[in-house]
């Protein structure tokens, strides 16, 4: 995994992000159901592509930051 990669494509404010938050979930185009995906994936496909997302506490009962990639 090599940051300088990941900084083509995204920006600092993704890896701050991604350290900040605890879960990181997608959400399928056909579908309301949220899916956890592991920060190990994310970066793999962050290093070939834009990551577009939001950071949400609207999803767990208890209050904490989600990463929710579209």
């Amino acid at each position: 995994m090599s940051i300088k990669k990941i900084k083509q494509f995204n920006d600092q404010k993704f890896l701050d992000d991604l350290k900040s938050v605890r879960d990181v979930m997608v959400i399928p185009t056909q579908s309301n159901a949220y899916l956890r995906v592991t920060k190990k994936d994310l970066l793999k496909e962050a290093q070939t592509g834009k990551i577009v997302y939001y950071l949400t506490d609207k999803i767990f009962v208890v209050k904490r930051m989600a990463m929710v990639v579209i």
